[in-house]
Parts: C-alpha cells; sequence; structure tokens
C-alpha cells in the first residue's frame, strides 16, 4: 500500500470523526437549548451546565464543517496551521468536558431519578439533561480521538522531514 493511500485511509477516518463529531454536537446542543426554553418558571436551578452545552454544540457545528470545507476546498497544500486545528479541536473537548462535568452534578443531584417527578416538564429537562451528559462526553472523546489522529498523522509527516506544523499536503492535492 502507498503511503498516499494511507494518507487517505487517514484522512477518511478523520472525516467520519468529524462527521460523527458535528452530530453529537447538534444533539446534545439541542437537548441544552431545549432545557433553556422550558426550564422559566419551572426550574429555579442554576442553568449554566445548558448554556455550557449550547456554546460548545454552536462552536462545534460551526467550525467542524468550515474547516473540513476550507481543507477540501484548497487545491494547493493544506495552508491552514495544523498546530491551529490542534488547538482549537483541544479547546472544544475541554469545553465539552467541562458542559458534561457540569451537567453531572445536576443529573447527581437535582435529576438524580427522573421517574420521581410527578410535573411532566420536570421529567423533560430531567431527560434532557441526561441526554446533555451523555453526548457532551461523547463529543469531548470523539474530538479527542480526532485530535489524536491528526497528531499522529503529523508527526508521521514529521519524522519523514517534512513540514508539517504549518503546512501538510492532502491527498491528491496538487503539488506547487
Amino acid at each position: 500500500m502507498t503511503t498516499d493511500a494511507l494518507r487517505m485511509g487517514a484522512l477518511t477516518g478523520c472525516l467520519r470523526l468529524i462527521a460523527l463529531a458535528t452530530i453529537t454536537a447538534i444533539i446534545a446542543q439541542a437537548m441544552g437549548q431545549l432545557t433553556l426554553n422550558l426550564s422559566p418558571g419551572v426550574l429555579t436551578a442554576d442553568l449554566t451546565y445548558a448554556q455550557l452545552g449550547v456554546a460548545s454544540g454552536v462552536l462545534t457545528i460551526l467550525s467542524l464543517p468550515l474547516i473540513l470545507l476550507y481543507d477540501m476546498a484548497q487545491e494547493k497544500p493544506y495552508s491552514a496551521t495544523v498546530i491551529l486545528e490542534l488547538v482549537w479541536m483541544l479547546l472544544l473537548v475541554v469545553l465539552w468536558i467541562v458542559a458534561g462535568v457540569k451537567t453531572m452534578g445536576i443529573t447527581g443531584s437535582m435529576f438524580k431519578n427522573c421517574s420521581s417527578f410527578t410535573n411532566a416538564t420536570l421529567q423533560g429537562l430531567c431527560g434532557d439533561a441526561q441526554t446533555l451528559v451523555i453526548f457532551a462526553l461523547l463529543s469531548a472523546g470523539i474530538l479527542a480521538l480526532y485530535t489524536a489522529a491528526l497528531t499522529f498523522v503529523a508527526v508521521g509527516s514529521s519524522s519523514k522531514g517534512k513540514p508539517i506544523w504549518t503546512h501538510f499536503s492532502m491527498p491528491g492535492a496538487k503539488r506547487h
């Protein structure tokens, strides 16, 4: 198998991770937004966990497809710096972990048992919080996996003497 074929396989795997991370971010962001929409007048608890879920989701939903489209639109070597992408992905990982852990605090105390609520709205908010925990941590894990894969590919190219931290040629891209 050629080096370009291996890199194309790695790229395909990374694209799948980006797509999966975007889908999980959409679900988590929706759960946070639903909590914010349904909570006025019903829930008096701190809603920072829902706000973190929405903010993390919006940043992920906007940035991942833009990074992907920018990468694919380039006919010349990949011009966005790999190090910038790694730092951005790590920032998103941290945001998702914070959102998940903050939501765990709510699900471990107030929303411990959803069936104990008689109010249907509170039952829904409880379920939304539990879903937000799962998808926030899942988003963090997927983005961490993508970051590790990108680091692995970049370090592998670097060990061959290629300048990857500022330019990384996409497989099949025109060489200048």
